[in-house]
């Protein structure tokens, strides 16, 4: 099946040939089958489909939307419903091997056959993606974790499998899904045990670093599938069995992370390009290992793929920044910020946007669902407290020893004491208790976007302290969940950062520093709008389904609280400009409120009114007075900026033969959502609607109500 997909592939890449034309072309020579005949293949045991005059056996297909979809069409004509989805060249290719005669009665030449649609490329680059197309290719030897490459993905598409002994760990995690969703996954780990003994040794000679992140992988996925509602041990600690343990713990060491799945196992290392040809896109991009086997757990996870992927050119230009502040080169920092700021406000405005997709199938549901994410994915991948059974820290190893000696010293007492020795049977339980006791406890986070090396790396580079101590604290422990050489970057930005180099060029008059200071606030802008967006997905993710505000992330986090504490740190980043204009001075005196009050204005707001000498002492020239009360509702000031200079007046303070204006700009809503009613309902009100400005008093209700009659035309 492969080969033939690649081949008319090919033909279809060479030729720009059309779906119809791969299916039309592979229907030749088919044999003609009646609509009778076809009626009869309606059961999963023989499944035919017609589709544009075409007959398909499409028994056992696997299709992506599952089975059901196409058994409720069996024996029929299925035209319409294939058509009101998109599908790809290669589905066409791929349905050829399928295509088993032509539907009798059908006249070949007028046949109507699939439309081509839009290539993969055209459709994902509507989003704005560069799909990879700016990776470079890895050196041979490279390290897996550069950053040269692809930013913090693999320099190299992950490895997808792995040989023994390591397989039984691949077949576990295949079987996952369905086994947890049965309850039987627990039994089939157990079933294993065997199998997972020459592991440990296999890891301690292990020299491939891909070969031992994926085994990291695989153990993070069994092991959490196997303790996933185990119902807790002692402290609601979940109990890791030493056959999973010691493999789990020897492959963490060897590099360096902690015995948990992480953000590098479940997303940077966790996914294959379905074309290897192809760019990496959400259409092209498949996980590795799953929980549940759902499509959206599928979404959300592939779609921070896609974020790494695209966030490739934001890592290039903080390393060349790293550089040029090492340098001391301050025209080639300028270069960096400038595509550091361009590569941010890509990954911002074009990437996380993505996870907010909907189907085109099934009403527009969403590719993620926030409930199913929060109760049915988020709990694999959430903080928890493990023992591992069998696995000591070091300080515990000399006590362990002694109990076990003493513990041995009863099994002689028991063989080869005298007779008539009282039962050993409490003694040795307290000894078992205590040596369990001191079995290996660890505290571990849950995978999470904050363990992604892009924002910390940023962070460094702009210099955007934490300024809680706690949420400080938590960011310095997710590092360590981080790729070794990962961590190493980090550490190298954080002695060279930008913000400390452009202060100290300002502060010695350096005549590019003021250039320098725009561009650096540009970038930390485009942070502060990558966590803006953030913001939404916790709370469409975690907030609204837990039902809590102070929700925890999956890293162990109080996710809305950390995330608004991070704005305002990243606000404070921004490097004040000096001040290039003085607002106008307000007005040295308040005019009375029984004035304001004729006017229309709220308490407060009239200035000094203009007195006109040629007038009788103390009188007002009115008309300036309104003209100057006008200028002051827009007076641009360093508080209010360009809005009002206080708040504007609602609907409701607009005079009672006005209120027919305000209940047509009530009505919008519901008059305008199709089908239309609005222009009805203005026709019906017309007899109501104010003839003039008579009963409007001053500058503020002139603007209400100007504002309102917008509105009302708009609708109409």
């Amino acid at each position: 099946v492969e080969l033939c997909v690649s081949n008319h592939l090919t033909m279809a890449t060479e030729s720009r040939s059309s779906l119809g034309d791969i299916l039309g072309n592979a229907a030749e020579a088919r044999r003609l089958i009646e609509p009778a005949e076809l009626a009869e293949h309606v059961t999963e045991e023989s499944t035919w489909i017609a589709i544009d005059g075409l007959v398909y056996d499409v028994t056992g297909f696997k299709h992506p939307g599952g089975f059901n979809r196409i058994l409720h069409l069996a024996g029929k004509d299925a035209s319409r419903p294939f058509h009101k989805i998109k599908h790809s060249v290669a589905a066409g290719a791929y349905m050829s091997t399928m295509l088993i005669g032509r539907l009798a009665g059908t006249d070949e030449v007028s046949a109507p056959r699939p439309v081509a649609p839009l290539p993969v490329e055209s459709v994902t680059t509507s989003r704005g993606l560069t799909e990879g197309g700016k990776h470079r290719d890895a050196d041979p030897g490279e390290p897996m974790w550069s950053t040269r490459c692809r930013g913090f993905l693999p320099v190299r598409d992950p490895l997808v499998h792995v040989g023994e002994p390591y397989v039984v760990l691949h077949e576990l995690a295949d079987q996952m899904p369905i086994a947890l969703s049965d309850g039987t996954f627990r039994r089939l780990v157990e079933q294993q045990r065997a199998r997972f003994g020459p592991i440990r040794a296999a890891i301690d000679a292990e020299g491939s670093e891909e070969v031992l992140e994926r085994v990291h992988a695989l153990y993070g996925y069994v092991g959490k599938g196997y303790v996933h509602n185990s119902g807790g041990g002692r402290d609601d600690a979940l109990s890791v069995p030493d056959f999973i343990a010691a493999g789990w713990l020897a492959v963490s060491e060897r590099l360096n992370r902690h015995p948990t799945i992480d953000y590098a196992d479940c997303v940077l290392n966790n996914w294959m390009r379905i074309d290897p040809e192809r760019g990496i896109t959400p259409e092209n991009v498949r996980l590795l290992h799953r929980f549940t086997g759902l499509l959206d757990e599928e979404w959300f996870l592939k779609t921070h793929v896609i974020i790494e992927s695209e966030a490739s050119g934001a890592v290039s230009a903080l390393y060349d920044g790293l550089i040029a502040v090492q340098n001391a080169n301050a025209e080639a920092l300028l270069k960096s910020l400038s595509w550091l700021e361009q590569a941010m406000s890509h990954v911002a405005s074009n990437c996380l946007r993505i996870m907010f997709e909907r189907r085109e199938e099934g009403g527009g549901t969403a590719c993620c669902d926030p409930y199913f994410f929060f109760h049915r994915f988020r709990p694999y991948i959430s903080s928890w407290s493990a023992i591992f059974e069998g696995q000591y820290e070091q300080e515990a190893e000399n006590k362990c020893s002694k109990l076990r000696h003493q513990l041995a010293m009863l099994d002689t007492l028991e063989e080869d004491g005298p007779e008539g020795l009282p039962a050993l049977t409490s003694h040795r339980s307290h000894l078992q208790k205590a040596i369990s006791s001191l079995q290996m406890r660890r505290s571990l986070c849950g995978p999470s976007g904050a363990m992604s090396t892009l924002l910390p790396m940023c962070d460094a580079f702009l210099e955007i302290s934490m300024s809680s101590y706690e949420l400080g604290s938590m960011l310095s422990k997710f590092e360590q969940y981080m790729p070794s050489q990962h961590r190493t970057t980090l550490t190298q930005v954080r002695t060279h950062s930008a913000r400390s180099f452009i202060l100290g060029l300002r502060e010695r008059g350096v005549e590019q520093a003021e250039t320098l200071v725009h561009h650096f606030n540009a970038c930390v802008r485009r942070v502060l709008d990558f966590r803006w967006r953030h913001l939404s997905y916790i709370e469409e993710y975690v907030v609204k389904p837990s039902g809590m505000a102070d929700a925890r992330g999956t890293g162990g986090t109080p996710a809305f609280e950390y995330l608004n504490q991070h704005i305002s740190d990243t606000e404070a980043a921004l490097i004040p400009l000096p001040d290039t204009w003085l607002p106008d001075a307000p007005a040295e005196g308040l005019g009375s409120m029984a004035e304001a009050d004729r006017l229309g204005l709220p308490p407060g707001a009239l200035p000094v009114p203009h007195l006109d000498s040629r007038s009788s002492a103390g009188s007002v020239d009115q008309a300036v007075g309104i003209d100057e009360c006008r200028r002051d509702i827009w007076r641009v000031s360093d508080s209010n900026g360009l809005l009002s200079t206080t708040a504007p007046l609602d609907s409701l303070a607009l005079p009672p033969s006005w209120q027919s204006i305000v209940t047509l700009t009530n009505m919008l809503a519901p008059g305008c959502v199709p089908p239309a009613t609005y222009c009805g309902l203005v026709e019906r009100y017309l007899t109501l609607l104010p003839p003039d400005l008579s009963a409007i008093s001053g500058p503020w209700e002139e603007e209400r109500a100007r504002a309102s009659l917008a509105f009302v035309v708009a609708g109409w």
